[in-house]
């Protein structure tokens, strides 16, 4: 460490990094202190091997499966919390209320992810279904209580998420209102023997108010047929 006595009139009274040198006070003394220089493969080195802490884990996990559905988030949770925006607000809701298991084998919760969070009407009875020819339809109600006048017009948005493929598929992309009461998507070849997870939320017609997301439930896609004409030879009966 080095002492300055005088302080040189075209610093002023500098604080701060310079190079290796770092510009401060200790006990209203101006000094100059030489940073330790770091082996940054030697640290590495020694971290090698440590499990990574909880929170690294969580943040590689949910991270990325935010980002793929953050067209639905990012109307969800906009405004959740003041002054942040939506992206870590849905990160942080994700890891606090959606995550299963321990280091360092956690894993997403899908019943319990919300992409979206507000006050109004939700779906009610909300199902999913998927028929023979593999189109999944998702059906709710509107409760008597309801004012249909009001909430009827509001937009619909359907994800559904592929948890085979890791991967969201199409969705409603509001133009489904909320007094249709049912949406259908057929499935495509990717997606066959896959489980696909439902879920919906409503958005008001001028955009201010947006209900709580209602998780649907799941189904798993048929895996494709086989044509007997290729099967194995020795999979063929004999006459």
């Amino acid at each position: 460490m080095a002492r300055i006595k005088k302080l040189d009139p075209l610093l002023g009274d500098a604080r701060g990094r310079v190079g290796p040198a770092v510009l401060t006070k200790v006990r209203g003394v101006p000094v100059i202190k030489i940073r330790p220089s770091i082996n940054r493969k030697l640290r590495k080195k020694k971290n090698k091997g440590k499990p990574e802490s909880d929170q690294t884990l969580k943040m590689g996990l949910v991270s990325p499966f935010i980002r793929k559905i953050s067209n639905y988030t990012s109307i969800g949770f906009d405004k959740y919390k003041t002054g942040k925006a939506a992206f870590p607000s849905a990160v942080q809701y994700t890891i606090k209320y959606a995550l299963a298991g321990k280091n360092p084998d956690f894993v997403i919760n899908y019943p319990e992810v919300v992409i979206s969070v507000g006050k109004r009407e939700p779906a009610w009875s909300s199902q999913i279904l998927c028929d023979d020819k593999k189109v999944v339809t998702v059906t709710w109600e509107i409760p008597e209580t309801a004012n249909l006048r009001e909430i009827g017009n509001d937009l619909s948005y359907i994800l559904l998420y592929d948890e085979t493929k890791d991967k969201p598929l199409l969705y409603s992309n509001a133009k489904t209102p909320r007094s249709a009461r049912t949406f259908s998507q057929p499935m495509y070849k990717p997606s066959f023997g896959s489980t696909i997870h439902a879920y919906i939320f409503f958005l008001a017609p001028d955009g201010k108010s947006r209900s709580r997301s209602d998780y649907v439930g799941s189904v798993t896609i048929p895996a494709q047929d086989k044509n007997p004409l290729e099967l194995p030879q020795e999979t063929l009966s004999t006459p």
